[in-house]
């Protein structure tokens, strides 16, 4: 039953104020979820103290001229394990020979995810420094390394392509 002309339908208003704030509603709730998902991402994540590494520009500059007046190299490699990857490197002097007696520090993360970045020690082995690091995704990783050795200090960044870890073998299965 329709009103008659020039009466209005009370019940109008109500459903075009609830229409109204649905809509309202709808998107407030599709804009959290949007949300929520682009703060879960672990894959899009800023450089952790960004502005504060931007102020230490000129520090960062005396570090690299230092690294090149050292001298000092790395020679990276990795090994897949079932764990993830082992890491060896060999900290050089300007000649080529291993510097023994350094303290060896790593942060590594894989390109694709910098949310999950890796921080070990490396301790001295024979021929090298090196440790297990839980790097169970393959592909492009960032390493940056901070080295000490005889008060002097030496910096690297630089990408390694890891391998996807071996498979976990029980001995008893491999008979």
């Amino acid at each position: 039953m329709t009103a008659p002309r020039g009466e209005r339908d009370p019940g109008a208003s109500r459903r075009w104020t609830l229409a109204i704030v649905s809509l309202l509603g709808f998107g407030v709730f599709v804009h959290g979820v949007l949300l929520a998902y682009a703060l879960s991402d672990p894959s899009a994540v800023a450089e952790p103290d960004y502005y504060a590494k931007a102020l230490a520009w000129d520090e960062h500059l005396r570090q690299e001229a230092q690294n090149r007046a050292l001298g000092w190299r790395l020679e990276v490699s990795a090994t897949p394990r079932p764990s993830g990857q082992r890491l060896f490197v060999r900290l050089l002097d300007r000649d080529g020979r291993p510097l023994a007696g350094a303290k060896v520090h790593v942060l590594a993360f894989h390109k694709a995810r910098r949310a999950e970045s890796i921080e070990v020690e490396l301790p001295e082995v024979s021929g090298g420094y090196a440790a297990e690091l839980p790097a169970r995704r393959p592909g492009l990783w960032e390493l940056r390394f901070a080295c000490q050795h005889g008060g002097q200090r030496f910096t690297l960044r630089t990408e390694h392509s890891f391998a996807a870890p071996t498979p976990d073998t029980d001995p008893k299965e491999a008979r």
